[in-house]
């Protein structure tokens, strides 16, 4: 009788076409997460009730096999129960250095083998290629052009051809970030070069790294033409040391579990470069990198050994400090 009574109940339901009632408490599917920046956010609606369940056929703009988190939200739709976001907090995210991008800048090649004998718990996430090999044996800054003025440009240099042969590899590897190691001559402060301060795991590299100093350059046909999540160290030549490196070590480390060393930082923002042309040398000498000068601009990588051996100027014009929080 109860069976029957149960049967007669459900085709009733059915012959109403009837549909599930929204409930007061329904939440709208994730508004705060879908204005997140398409490229650090990508989601997915996944008609499932059980939060442990994978999703079969993940979103084509996700790297297959990439340990991504998943945001479970609820939603109105009377057809589906929930909606998953896939967000870019990335367990251990694939990291690539680039070390003599400039043949005669050594913190690079110094830092990997740094990595194998004291660090080689990162190697299962952290790829290393040498960006000018002819400039390093011949111990150069370039053989017949700057590497880092070649990126998205036509041209028939070696440098040229490392330029794209490095997009061409990005491009097939897919690294979650891309990590290029510089070192200056100049007398200043180390210093991250970024971009711009978009993308999640850009600003997730920031926070772990233990530079309080960002520099924020226009394009210059480097390789953050190329690739939105760049970030270049600048050390000055003099602090490479065991110390340094195993700053950077840690940087990486903190990055890869996703955890702070500080969220306060210094920005400084490119505003033209310093042309040879425009300075006498008389002023040149009055310049202090990082510090404010009389002619109404801050001088970054300026010096005796700077830019002004190899281009028509000497450094470049910044605006700032900007004390912002990541």
């Amino acid at each position: 009788m109860r069976s029957t009574a149960r049967s007669s109940k459900q085709s009733s339901l059915a012959s109403k076409n009837y549909t599930p009632r929204q409930t007061q408490n329904a939440k709208k599917p994730c508004s705060r997460a879908l204005q997140t920046d398409d490229a650090e956010m990508r989601w997915r609606i996944h008609n499932s009730k059980n939060k442990s369940e994978q999703i079969s056929q993940p979103d084509s703009h996700l790297q297959p096999h990439r340990p991504y988190a998943y945001v479970r939200v609820p939603t109105i739709k009377s057809q589906l129960s929930h909606v998953y976001y896939a967000t870019m907090s990335i367990t251990n995210p694939k990291v690539l250095i680039i070390g003599a991008t400039h043949g005669d800048e050594l913190l690079g090649t110094k830092l990997y083998p740094y990595i194998l004998r004291k660090h080689p718990e990162l190697l299962e996430y952290v790829d290393f290629i040498v960006g000018n090999p002819k400039a390093y044996a011949q111990k150069v800054r370039y053989t017949q052009s700057d590497l880092n003025r070649c990126y998205g440009k036509q041209g028939s240099t070696y440098e040229h051809a490392r330029a794209r042969y490095i997009a061409h590899y990005i491009n097939i590897t897919k690294p979650d970030l891309v990590l290029d190691m510089h070192t200056t001559t100049c007398i200043q402060p180390s210093c991250l070069i970024i971009n711009d301060l978009a993308g999640a795991l850009k600003k997730r590299f920031l926070r772990a790294s233990s530079i309080d100093i960002l520099l924020q350059v226009k394009p210059l046909h480097d390789i953050t033409s190329i690739k939105q999540n760049v970030i270049g160290y600048e050390i000055p030549k003099k602090c490479v040391s065991t110390q340094a490196l195993e700053a950077i070590c840690q940087d990486i480390l903190r990055f890869s579990r996703n955890t702070t060393h500080t969220k306060t930082k210094q920005l400084y923002k490119m505003k033209d470069k310093i042309y040879k042309k425009d300075i006498s040398n008389t002023v040149a000498k009055t310049f202090v990198n990082f510090e404010k000068h009389e002619l109404g601009f801050i001088p970054i990588m300026t010096g005796e050994n700077s830019y002004k051996k190899h281009t028509d100027y000497l450094g470049f014009k910044a605006s700032g400090p900007e004390k912002i929080t990541l």
